[in-house]
């Protein structure tokens, strides 16, 4: 596909699978508590993170001189892409848990008997599907472009110290802000907005850094994370898994961006992240779970029985509906 970035769209197929496998977690019973440490290891500090890393390194990518970005355009693409099908998709969920519900095929009720105000506020807060607040609040930091576009101009000392010194902040003060805007059983997008943000932030960093050209840094910061993630084995604070995860998530760019990785399946998988997204939860994993609970297999095949057939076929679905007129708008391209 003209204009893409293939790198990019491997790295994002990687990012969904990990993804899927956050939502598998909640539909097959993983006993062993080292392997389920494992698993959240691998998968939780890169998952989501690098699909905000990607926006702010593209917005920064895209537009390095004054006088390009054209923000209503910005923002009506954005809206189109994040806003719709998140409004679609939330009503289509929501009418599904109600259904179910009806058919007394769940064992909590959530839509029957709540007022109106209730189930709004659960729609907004991704209740009844864990996936849908990622939009919301990537568009909430797409709303704040430009100034993102100045920050991401500054030279790049600047804008590293000024990334570290927003991190702080962050850290700081979020708690603070959770009481005020958690939403139980939920994700609150203004929240995870903000705390997307710092991974947006990032992505603009590594941007000016030049990190997709420099392929002799992938050996250091993957020597960097091996070194530190032994060392978090060993002192368990919190500001030395942050590091880690920051080194993981670094790493993880890098060696897709300096040796431009990319593969035929990979490629697929990647340029349709979206439809997959939209789609795989929760209830392709519970269908899949269902007939999976009636298998003999043991708890790590089950799993990754889970993830791939859970992928596979929001990807096929995904592909079916844009035969459709009106995909282009539920999947939001």
């Amino acid at each position: 596909m003209p204009g893409r970035i293939r790198y990019l769209d491997s790295m994002r197929a990687v990012a969904i699978l990990m993804v899927v496998a956050i939502h598998a977690k909640g539909g097959v019973t993983l006993p062993d508590p080292a392997l389920r440490q494992w698993i959240d290891f691998i998968i939780y500090p890169v998952a989501v993170p690098v699909f905000f890393l990607v926006d702010g390194f593209l917005l920064a990518k895209k537009y390095p001189t004054p006088g390009t970005f054209d923000y209503n355009r910005f923002i009506g693409r954005s809206f189109a892409r994040l806003v719709v099908p998140w409004l679609a998709f939330t009503i289509f969920y929501t009418l599904a848990r109600w259904g179910f519900e009806m058919a007394s095929l769940l064992d909590e009720q959530q839509v029957l008997g709540a007022d109106l105000s209730r189930i709004l506020l659960a729609s907004y807060g991704s209740v009844y599907a864990p996936q849908l607040y990622f939009l919301l609040s990537l568009f909430f930091i797409r709303l704040t472009a430009p100034a993102w576009l100045v920050v991401f101009r500054w030279e790049k000392y600047l804008l590293t110290a000024v990334f570290l010194v927003y991190l702080l902040i962050y850290k700081a003060g979020i708690d603070h802000l959770v009481p005020y805007l958690e939403i139980r059983g939920g994700q609150e997008p203004i929240l995870h907005a903000l705390w997307g943000l710092q991974f947006y932030f990032l992505g603009g960093v590594l941007q000016a850094w030049g990190v997709e050209k420099r392929k002799l840094l992938f050996p250091v910061l993957l020597a960097a994370f091996v070194g530190c993630t032994a060392w978090a084995s060993r002192f368990d604070t919190s500001p030395l898994h942050l590091v880690v995860q920051y080194l993981y998530l670094t790493t993880f760019f890098s060696l897709f961006a300096a040796f431009s990785i990319h593969a035929p399946l990979l490629d697929r998988l990647g340029t349709n992240t979206m439809g997959i997204y939209l789609l795989h939860a929760p209830i392709l994993i519970k269908c899949f779970s269902l007939v999976l609970a009636r298998l003999p297999a043991g708890p790590l095949p089950s799993y990754l029985i889970l993830v791939a057939a859970t992928t596979i076929s929001a990807y096929v679905l995904s592909t079916y509906l844009r035969r459709y007129p009106l995909s282009s708008w539920l999947l939001g391209e």
